[in-house]
C-alpha cells in the first residue's frame, strides 16, 4: 500500500512516482538503479510535476522531458530506463480504492471461485 502524504512523501500527488522511482523499503520495492531519495529531494515543483507526469504515461516524450530537466547524472539514469520497467513498476505499486460496502466478505471455507469472482468484479 502506498504511504500517506506526509513530511517525508511530501505531497500525496507525488507518491506513485516517487515510489515507482524511488522504491519502497518498507514493501520490497527497488525503484530505479541510481535514482533514490536523495535525487528525489534535490527535484523542485516543476520536475517532481515531470516525474509525475512521464510515471503515469510512460511515454518516450514525457520520459526524455523529464530527463532534460535533470543534472547530467540523473538524466543519464533516467534517459536507460525502458518505459516497460515503468509500466510494471506501476502495476506492483498502484492499488484501486474499494469502498468496504462494496466488498462481500462471506467467502466460506476456501471458497477460491467465489474469491476470484468478487476480485474480477473489481478488475483486480
Amino acid at each position: 500500500s502506498l504511504p500517506m502524504a506526509n513530511n517525508e512523501w511530501e505531497q500525496k500527488d507525488f507518491i506513485l512516482a516517487r515510489k515507482v522511482l524511488c522504491g519502497d523499503n518498507s514493501d520490497n520495492i527497488k525503484g530505479i538503479k541510481g535514482f533514490g531519495d536523495t535525487t528525489w529531494k534535490k527535484l523542485d515543483f516543476n520536475q517532481k510535476c515531470l516525474a509525475k507526469i512521464w510515471v503515469e504515461n510512460t511515454s518516450h516524450d514525457c520520459q526524455h522531458i523529464f530527463a532534460n530537466s535533470l543534472p547530467t547524472r540523473a538524466k543519464n539514469v533516467i534517459l536507460g530506463v525502458k518505459n516497460e520497467d515503468i509500466r510494471l513498476l506501476k502495476k506492483v505499486i498502484c492499488f484501486r480504492n474499494i469502498k468496504r460496502e462494496d466488498i462481500k466478505l462471506n467467502f466460506g471455507n476456501n471458497n477460491l471461485n467465489e474469491i476470484e469472482k468478487q476480485l474480477q468484479e473489481f478488475g483486480l
